[in-house]
């Protein structure tokens, strides 16, 4: 990862910004890890939403997945461990405290 983002949500933040909220989809290689690495590098809060974009972008069995199947999916993000490597969606990455 280059720089830019962290100048950009730095930019931000110089101008009264203190939280983001990245919208990127499943299915469209969101990137917790950089998140995470924005939000402690930039002291912003960074928030991962949680769905599904584009049929294109679908998994190839969605279309015979139920409400409930696609539900318990997304809610798993949100209560995932918050030490594994990807952090639960709707989640802060909120700075390391000192």
């Amino acid at each position: 990862m280059s720089g830019r983002p962290i100048k950009e949500v730095t930019e931000f933040k110089i101008h009264g910004g203190n939280s983001i909220t990245d919208v990127t989809s499943i299915g469209l290689r969101r990137d917790p890890i950089a998140l995470r690495r924005v939000a402690r590098a930039t002291g912003l809060n960074l928030v991962m939403g949680a769905s599904w974009y584009r049929k294109t972008f679908h998994p190839p069995d969605m279309d015979s997945r139920t409400v409930a199947s696609l539900t318990d999916e997304i809610v798993s993000e949100f209560t995932a461990v918050p030490t594994s490597p990807m952090m639960p969606s709707g989640c802060p990455f909120r700075p390391r405290q000192p």
